[in-house]
């Protein structure tokens, strides 16, 4: 029978976190770890480390590595997560190697083992990379991972960006389920996009007597009122 493929994280540590169906070895992914650095890192992995739960009473007891699993969790973004916890930064991926639904994963799994903060620092580097680099409509999902993150500046800038930039509204931009937190947030960004774009109509159709510069407003105003066409036929 196939052996799991084992990523050391940490060589000597002492647990070993388990991920898919140990049903199916060869399709495990073992990532060792160490029990102090995850605990420093990681509020949730502390507790579950502890004396009052059975991984921390095993811990305790064991003289070989623990195997801790977690079958719901991704095995890449955990091992992403645990490589920056321990300080791994020569294979901490850089953010071009990242996607922006990868990212949002890694940030899921922080705030899901509330170690966002000890992520925040690199975080804050891939968001800000990956904000030059993505396309308009891959903002959306960033726009949630900097929420996850806690990244308040990289929150303001995606949203400054998906309002100016995302031709057609916005809200269909959050069909994912990855965006249901933040769903509020951008149909009220919508309705405000919406209700700027009819004063910038209002205010261009009042001008028509200006000649100058007439080419960039026509364009504008075709624009603006394309969008706004596209908006109300979305609610009907």
């Amino acid at each position: 029978m196939a052996s799991p493929e084992l990523i050391n994280v940490a060589a000597n540590g002492d647990v070993v976190l388990v991920f898919g169906d140990e049903l199916a070895p060869s399709l495990c992914i073992h990532i060792r770890v160490s029990s102090a650095v995850l605990s420093i890192g990681s509020s949730v992995f502390k507790a579950m480390l502890s004396p009052n739960f059975k991984e921390g009473l095993e811990l305790a007891f064991s003289s070989a590595p623990i195997e801790i699993p977690l079958p719901d969790d991704d095995a890449t973004a955990m091992e992403v997560l645990c490589n920056v916890l321990h300080h791994r930064n020569d294979t901490v991926p850089v953010a071009a190697s990242l996607t922006a639904s990868r990212l949002l994963q890694i940030a899921q799994a922080s705030d899901k083992y509330d170690c966002a903060v000890a992520l925040q620092p690199t975080a804050r580097c891939w968001l800000a990379e990956l904000g030059r680099m993505t396309r308009t409509e891959e903002r959306r999902t960033l726009i949630t991972a900097a929420y996850v993150f806690n990244d308040a500046h990289a929150f303001k800038e995606f949203g400054r960006c998906v309002v100016l930039q995302t031709v057609g509204p916005i809200w269909d931009l959050t069909t994912c389920d990855d965006a249901a937190p933040l769903r509020r947030l951008f149909e009220s960004m919508e309705q405000e996009r919406t209700v700027q774009q009819r004063k910038i109509v209002s205010y261009l159709e009042s001008q028509r007597h200006l000649r100058v510069c007439g080419g960039i407003r026509r364009r504008i105003l075709a624009r603006a009122r394309q969008a706004q066409a596209v908006a109300i036929e979305a609610r009907l």
